[in-house]
């Protein structure tokens, strides 16, 4: 489902937006990049589901710069607005996106299948 279905806005909308609906949310994602310095080896590959805006990601490789993102969504918009926010940053994008519903990715059946 899309940002534009599920929350009735734009891609460009979202960010403001979805600090008003998980309080300290710039906070979660500093924290959930910072915890990757606790992994018990290397990271090479971040799987990024729900890919959004691209904040997550874009934490991640501050802290783990050499890493590969693999982005997975269903909304192409927000995939191409992760491969900006990315870009601006200065990170060369070469991430295998996945338009794949999550139930799939996590090897689940679906209703439809």
């Amino acid at each position: 489902m899309s940002v534009a279905t599920h929350l009735q806005l734009s891609p460009d909308q979202y960010d403001a937006k979805i600090r008003t609906l998980i309080p300290r949310y710039d906070e979660l994602i500093a924290e959930a990049a910072q915890a990757l310095h606790l992994a018990a080896r290397p990271i090479a590959t971040i799987v990024d589901l729900g890919v959004g805006t691209g904040a997550l990601a874009l934490a991640c490789l501050g802290e783990v710069p050499r890493a590969r993102i693999v982005g997975i969504d269903t909304d192409v918009a927000m995939m191409k607005m992760e491969t900006r926010m990315l870009e601006r940053a200065g990170f060369a994008v070469d991430v295998p996106w996945r338009r794949s519903p999550f139930a799939v990715v996590a090897g689940l059946k679906t209703a439809s299948g």
